[in-house]
């Protein structure tokens, strides 16, 4: 288990994360981190993050803002009311690493790629 720091609902949270099988880059071909996270919201804040979660799991985002990254919301999250206080809901998600468009690894690129730019 490590912790996240993500930007939820405006501000920093530092979240429980387990870790998860990494997927590869189609652009870069590099391991692409991923979790799973546990949020306990407070029911007048559910609307908000519902809309939050749904922007950041389409491609080009928004995506969540971390200090370690930026990540995309993966499709299938769930939400359930805790048992003992019903004020609180729990949202179950899993987040995948977001790389910047157009960055390419420099071990993956190719040769030419490293080369200065002539005018």
């Amino acid at each position: 288990m490590t912790t996240l720091e993500i930007e939820l609902l405006g501000a920093p949270r530092a979240l429980a994360a387990a870790q998860l099988p990494s997927d590869t880059s189609p652009h870069s071909g590099r391991a692409l981190r991923r979790f799973a996270l546990e949020l306990h919201v407070p029911k007048e804040r559910h609307q908000e993050l519902e809309a939050e979660l749904q922007a950041a799991a389409t491609p080009e985002g928004p995506h969540l803002h971390g200090s370690q990254g930026n990540w995309r919301v993966l499709d299938g999250w769930n939400t359930v009311p805790t048992g003992h206080r019903r004020e609180i809901r729990i949202y179950r998600i899993q987040v995948e690493e977001v790389e910047a468009p157009g960055r390419r690894d420099r071990r993956t690129a190719p040769p030419s790629a490293h080369l200065p730019r002539t005018h």
